[in-house]
């Protein structure tokens, strides 16, 4: 009421059209149609920013698991090279003491007599 007693006449004008627009049934539907779309809208970008959200922690989680299994990978190889080194050792010493042949101990350990050889030799 107060608004409508102003004397400057453009906020008279928007209070008609106001007053005509809020009568007018099409107007108040084509507002209600907007709000919808504008919560509509929202909700969206909510349930896309929760998606990526998501998105985003599981492929931190796999990158950081792929990590893990390259570290571990890596852990493993060392092992099986000293495990190898150590068999290899074991096998050139029993085949200096004449307890097997280089042959068998060439065969047991998986390598070729002249690597085996080559292996007694680089360990003296």
């Amino acid at each position: 009421m107060v608004i409508e007693q102003t004397d400057i006449p453009e906020i008279k004008e928007a209070v008609v059209r106001i007053r005509e627009l809020s009568e007018d049934e099409k107007a108040k539907q084509a507002a209600f149609q907007r709000e919808m779309d504008i919560i509509e809208r929202e909700m969206f970008f909510s349930k896309l920013n929760k998606v990526t959200a998501d998105y985003n922690k599981v492929k931190e989680d796999y990158n950081k698991a792929k990590e893990d299994i390259e570290v571990q990978n890596k852990i493993i190889a060392e092992k099986d090279r000293q495990l190898e080194q150590a068999t290899l050792k074991a096998f050139s010493a029993l085949v200096s003491k004449g307890i097997i042949t280089v042959k068998q101990a060439a065969e047991e350990a998986g390598v070729s007599v002249e690597e085996f050889e080559k292996l007694m030799n680089a360990e003296k």
